[in-house]
Protein backbone atom coordinates (compact mmCIF):
# COMPACT_ATOMS: atom_id res chain seq x y z
CA UNK A 1 0.00 0.00 0.00
CA UNK A 2 2.85 2.39 0.76
CA UNK A 3 4.53 1.62 -2.56
CA UNK A 4 1.32 2.54 -4.35
CA UNK A 5 -1.23 4.61 -2.45
CA UNK A 6 0.92 6.81 -0.24
CA UNK A 7 2.69 10.11 -0.12
CA UNK A 8 5.60 11.20 2.08
CA UNK A 9 5.32 14.63 3.64
CA UNK A 10 6.95 16.66 6.44
CA UNK A 11 5.19 14.91 9.30
CA UNK A 12 5.22 11.31 8.05
CA UNK A 13 3.23 9.34 5.49
CA UNK A 14 -0.28 9.61 4.16
CA UNK A 15 -1.98 6.37 3.17
CA UNK A 16 -4.77 7.12 0.74
CA UNK A 17 -7.75 4.99 1.66
CA UNK A 18 -10.54 6.22 -0.60
CA UNK A 19 -11.37 2.63 -1.62
CA UNK A 20 -12.01 1.61 2.00
CA UNK A 21 -15.06 2.10 4.18
CA UNK A 22 -14.75 4.11 7.38
CA UNK A 23 -15.00 0.89 9.40
CA UNK A 24 -12.17 -0.68 7.38
CA UNK A 25 -10.00 2.42 7.84
CA UNK A 26 -10.54 2.35 11.61
CA UNK A 27 -9.66 -1.36 11.64
CA UNK A 28 -6.50 -0.74 9.63
CA UNK A 29 -5.39 2.02 12.01
CA UNK A 30 -6.05 -0.27 14.97
CA UNK A 31 -3.95 -3.03 13.37
CA UNK A 32 -1.09 -0.60 12.69
CA UNK A 33 -1.20 0.62 16.29
CA UNK A 34 -1.63 -2.72 18.08
CA UNK A 35 0.48 -5.03 15.90
CA UNK A 36 3.25 -2.61 14.90
CA UNK A 37 3.08 0.11 17.57
CA UNK A 38 2.86 2.86 14.93
CA UNK A 39 1.52 6.29 15.80
CA UNK A 40 -1.36 6.68 13.32
CA UNK A 41 -4.37 8.93 13.03
CA UNK A 42 -7.21 9.35 10.59
CA UNK A 43 -7.31 12.64 8.74
CA UNK A 44 -11.01 13.51 8.71
CA UNK A 45 -11.01 14.97 5.20
CA UNK A 46 -13.74 14.36 2.65
CA UNK A 47 -11.93 11.13 1.76
CA UNK A 48 -10.33 9.86 4.98
CA UNK A 49 -6.56 9.40 4.89
CA UNK A 50 -4.40 7.46 7.35
CA UNK A 51 -1.61 9.60 8.73
CA UNK A 52 1.46 7.70 9.99
CA UNK A 53 3.21 10.25 12.20
CA UNK A 54 6.87 11.22 11.94
CA UNK A 55 7.56 9.60 15.33
CA UNK A 56 6.86 6.19 13.76
CA UNK A 57 8.71 6.59 10.46
CA UNK A 58 11.90 4.77 11.53
CA UNK A 59 9.86 1.88 12.85
CA UNK A 60 7.78 1.81 9.67
CA UNK A 61 10.92 1.76 7.51
CA UNK A 62 12.30 -1.13 9.55
CA UNK A 63 9.16 -3.20 8.96
CA UNK A 64 8.64 -2.49 5.27
CA UNK A 65 12.05 -1.84 3.67
CA UNK A 66 12.86 -5.53 3.04
CA UNK A 67 9.73 -5.79 0.88
CA UNK A 68 10.18 -2.65 -1.19
CA UNK A 69 11.02 -2.82 -4.86
CA UNK A 70 14.25 -0.98 -5.73
CA UNK A 71 12.37 1.53 -7.88
CA UNK A 72 10.17 2.50 -4.94
CA UNK A 73 12.87 3.06 -2.30
CA UNK A 74 12.68 6.82 -2.94
CA UNK A 75 9.51 6.81 -0.82
CA UNK A 76 11.55 5.74 2.21
CA UNK A 77 14.41 8.21 1.87
CA UNK A 78 14.67 11.29 4.03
Amino acid sequence: MIMDESNKYNNGFYLYTQCFTKIEIKLLVKILKVNFNLNCTINKAKNPIINIRISSIDKLKFFISPYFHNFMLYKLRD
